[in-house]
């Protein structure tokens, strides 16, 4: 419960709105995955090469939704934006892998927090701390 909370204050505080009123579950589980490919990890935040990176993962599906099942005839209706500053960024899907582009100059140094949100019948929130360093080498990402 006291994470709850403070991820909520986390989320009054980055965002440009209020934080939205509805129950919202701990993504310290695999409801959103982010990949790490293209960023380097130091322990605390992720560095990019790029201050506009393509961010890509997956989110985990429940197994019903209310009373109907998830399936590929009835897939759960999801949504997925990164917050960050002013820029709101929505992703797209296919299934249950989404991916969307920052902006460049979205993340314009060290200790950058991302929040993805994700609404619709599966809620969740994740928070991501990203750098930006030029020297950094670019990594290609794989076309999928």
């Amino acid at each position: 419960m006291t994470k709850h909370i403070i991820l909520i204050s986390i989320l009054t505080a980055c965002a440009t709105e209020p934080a939205p009123s509805r129950d919202l579950a701990i993504a310290d589980s695999q409801a959103i995955t982010l990949d790490t490919r293209g960023f380097v990890d130091d322990g605390i935040r992720w560095w990019s090469a790029s201050s506009g990176p393509q961010l890509s993962g997956r989110v985990g599906m429940p197994h019903a939704v209310g009373d109907v099942p998830v399936t590929s005839e009835h897939p759960a209706a999801l949504e997925l934006h990164a917050l960050v500053g002013d820029a709101d960024v929505p992703a797209t899907f296919d299934g249950n892998a989404w991916s969307l582009q920052l902006p460049e100059g979205t993340i314009d140094g060290k200790d950058v927090d991302v929040i993805l949100e994700l609404a619709g019948e599966v809620q969740a929130v994740r928070v991501q701390t990203f750098g930006y360093d030029p020297a950094l080498p670019r990594f290609p990402r794989p076309i999928e």
